[in-house]
């Protein structure tokens, strides 16, 4: 296998080897609920992974304001998407000192967890999101250009 990109850089080794993981043909650019009259656009997803360090990358990249043109709100609906971030909170929990970078955040669930149960703490939350909502009850900054 060779090079397949030779624009991708990974952010550990600051190396160009990547090479084609695997490739999901004619993914739809966005998942989440549109009306009737929404052109749905597809791309191959592509991973590509550097050998050297492990990291992976997708190529090429949509362009973010065609990936989020709107919240689509995953994460928010159901039983099962309770649990799981109820789960996932459980976890790290214990980890949670004074700062959290949250990047893709933009539903709040694991944050609003947060500030029910972490209230007296002086926590400071960062999120990068381009459709994240500000939580009141929190030291919350909201990132939405990081992605441009």
């Amino acid at each position: 296998m060779s090079n397949q990109y030779k624009n991708l850089i990974c952010p550990i080794s600051d190396t160009k080897k990547f090479y084609k993981l695997i490739s999901i043909k004619n993914f739809p650019i966005y998942m989440g609920v549109v009306n009737k009259n929404h052109r749905t656009e597809f791309l191959n997803l592509n991973f590509n992974i550097n050998k050297l360090t492990g990291t992976v990358q997708i190529h090429p990249r949509v362009p973010i304001k065609k990936l989020y043109f709107k919240p689509h709100g995953s994460g928010t609906i159901g039983k099962v998407w309770q649990e799981h971030h109820s789960e996932f909170y459980k976890v790290i929990k214990k980890k949670i000192k004074n700062n959290i970078l949250e990047i893709g955040g933009g539903h709040n669930s694991i944050s609003k967890i947060l500030g029910k149960t972490k209230k007296n703490l002086n926590i400071n939350l960062t999120s990068f999101d381009p459709n994240g909502k500000i939580l009141s009850n929190l030291n919350h900054k909201i990132i939405r250009d990081f992605f441009n």
